[in-house]
């Protein structure tokens, strides 16, 4: 009986440690939505009227998606005011 509910405490002791784990690499990654996105960066090998039309494709990147029931807000996105 004591084996068992320290094997269980053990569990609980990793599943709780992964869970912190995750909301701390999440909230890592939140701070660098700040810099500057990999798809605003043009080579200087591409012409300066395609960097232009590449950066243009590239905005709106930054907005949330939509869950996938949620169809008014596919809606919205597809087709913004």
């Amino acid at each position: 009986m004591i084996h068992s509910s320290m094997r269980m405490i053990q569990r609980l002791f990793i599943i709780a440690i992964a869970a912190l784990t995750s909301v701390l690499l999440v909230t890592a990654t939140t701070h660098t939505e700040e810099a500057t996105p990999l798809w605003a960066h043009v080579p200087s090998t591409i012409s300066p009227e395609w960097g232009d039309y590449l950066l243009q494709k590239g905005k709106g990147r930054h907005r949330r998606v939509p869950a996938p029931d949620d169809i008014v807000g596919w809606r919205d996105l597809r087709n913004p005011a």
